[in-house]
């Protein structure tokens, strides 16, 4: 195994860590990065394994907590909108999307400073998040923030929150690793690195679960909004 290839599992492990205390930015922190360290579609690729082994393992660690009726739900109804904004990403312009998505999440954020919290969506209005997180998901490669957006107000708890932003995206990433071995991006001869970047994942969420049961609520808090600052901002630019 290359230097290359096992400084990627560097970044794979901080990048789940960071997701397995505060719900997201593991997509944020290995698809900037890691186009530094290997080739764009090879990191894509290789990305998808990190993603199915982090939200497999915090789905299990925390699956006495989440409302699996809810996480099975979102996940179903998610699936045919991330294959539709897969099947637009030729006819929309996603650059104009990108930045348009990265100005509601600073507005939302900005709103949520000046209320006292957003009331509970409904099932009608997760229904409508789930086709909403499917489509920014298949058309952009992630869709992560507007599940954080949909689940904040939740009252899930710290652990709930990060337990139902990865079962919500088990079934996306395993479509999405499915496709990459059909192309051939992703192959047998990749079984060193792919292995590496699972017990990656698994020690990062373990470590990171640990971190987050000790983790104030309103450090907790914090590090969400940060991360939805600047993941809303490397969007706009």
């Amino acid at each position: 195994m290359t230097a290359d290839y096992l400084l990627f599992i560097l970044l794979g492990f901080t990048a789940t860590l960071i997701s397995a205390v505060f719900g997201l930015g593991t997509a944020l922190v290995t698809l900037s990065l890691g186009a530094w360290i290997l080739p764009v579609k090879e990191v894509i690729a290789l990305s998808a394994v990190l993603f199915v082994a982090s939200t497999l393992a915090k789905s299990l660690l925390y699956r006495q907590i989440i409302p699996w009726r809810a996480a099975i739900g979102i996940s179903v109804i998610s699936l045919p909108f991330a294959w539709l904004g897969g099947l637009c990403v030729d006819a929309v312009q996603a650059d104009l999307l990108r930045r348009l998505l990265g100005l509601m999440v600073l507005a939302s954020l900005a709103m949520s400073r000046f209320s006292c919290g957003g009331a509970k969506p409904g099932p009608v209005t997760l229904a409508f998040g789930a086709g909403i997180y499917g489509f920014i998901s298949g058309l952009l490669g992630s869709g992560n923030l507007i599940k954080a957006l949909l689940f904040r107000p939740m009252a899930l708890g710290q652990t709930g929150f990060v337990g139902m932003m990865a079962a919500t995206s088990v079934l996306t990433n395993v479509g999405k690793l499915g496709a990459y071995v059909q192309v051939g991006l992703l192959t047998r001869e990749q079984w060193m690195i792919m292995g590496g970047l699972i017990a990656a994942a698994v020690l990062a969420v373990i470590v990171g679960g640990a971190v987050l049961v000790r983790l104030e609520a309103r450090r907790f808090e914090l590090g969400l909004q940060v991360i939805l600052v600047i993941s809303a901002l490397l969007l706009l630019l």
